[in-house]
């Protein structure tokens, strides 16, 4: 089976990963563009074409397009004979958690879907920050949590507060030599790691967990390129002063990940530091992946599950 896959700017950097992990799993993919990424290309230019070959191959193809919000896209390919698009948000986005894996099969065992169209700016993880003053504290914000949440972020710093959880979890060594407790956390259980400096220790764990880089915001991004092939994702700092929570998002940061979207559209981009409901969608627009949300997280979570 060929697949046919097609994004505009919004799910680039998902549409070469995916490009990717098929062709790994043997498909025949055919990358029907955008080619390059391009803030001001628009889903017709690459959707419409898409759907259209398919239309005229229905039994030959498949196809997966990408968009801001896969709605739009589903829309203009639903538009050709033969065509059946169904939209997907990603694992977490059913109202009924037993479906959330089991609707695209669906999709395609009761509807004959021919084309999944992904909204990549829905696709995007929230994760909550736990910095805790103690293990007492450690544990009571560990219950905070809500129960749709299987990842959290843990903030470490030079005193060690830990207890057990459930909960898959990164950590964010924040202290001056992180070589010498990386072993620890992800002994503790990791799945990820993010440091603020590279070195030859925290580069053997890569393969056994994810090396994330972060990156202060007074530090140069010219720096950090060189290194980004070293990394799974790219850490970005959004608040001056790192190892408190509560500060607001310095503006600089768009900027900043403006730029390194430009040179790495296909690298996760984290933002981490004042993230809040008001700044979101500013921040998924500008092609962040991954949100770390501490002291706003609460206020965040209502504003994405009210009614």
């Amino acid at each position: 089976m060929k697949i046919l896959v097609g994004s505009d700017h919004a799910g680039f950097g998902l549409k070469e990963k995916l490009i990717t992990y098929l062709q790994e799993l043997g498909y025949e993919v055919e990358d029907k563009g955008a080619l390059e990424y391009n803030e001001e290309d628009d889903y017709p230019d690459f959707i419409i074409p898409l759907a259209r070959e398919i239309s005229q191959r229905p039994n030959e193809l498949k196809g997966i397009i990408f968009g801001g919000s896969g709605q739009g896209e589903a829309m203009a390919a639903n538009k050709f004979s033969d065509v059946r698009a169904a939209v997907y948000y990603g694992q977490g986005q059913c109202v009924v958690e037993e479906e959330n894996e089991s609707i695209i099969k669906l999709s395609r065992e009761h509807n004959d879907a021919n084309i999944l169209s992904l909204g990549a700016r829905f696709m995007t993880e929230v994760i909550p920050a736990i910095l805790a003053k103690n293990i007492d504290d450690f544990k009571l914000r560990l219950g905070e949590i809500p129960s749709e949440f299987k990842f959290v972020h843990v903030d470490v710093l030079k005193e060690d507060v830990w207890a057990e959880t459930e909960l898959n979890f990164e950590a964010h060594l924040m202290v001056s030599h992180p070589e010498e407790i990386v072993e620890l956390w992800v002994k503790r259980g990791a799945t990820k790691i993010i440091v603020h400096e590279l070195n030859e220790k925290i580069n053997s764990f890569r393969g056994r967990v994810e090396i994330g880089l972060a990156v202060e915001l007074h530090v140069p991004l010219e720096k950090v390129f060189p290194l980004v092939p070293k990394i799974d994702f790219l850490h970005l700092m959004s608040i001056a002063t790192i190892g408190r929570q509560g500060d607001p998002l310095d503006e600089r940061i768009f900027d900043r990940i403006k730029a390194v979207r430009e040179k790495f559209p296909e690298l996760c981009i984290s933002v981490d530091g004042g993230v809040n409901k008001t700044n979101l969608e500013k921040l998924k627009n500008a092609g962040v992946d991954r949100f770390v949300v501490g002291s706003g997280f609460k206020d965040l979570w209502k504003s994405l599950t009210k009614n």
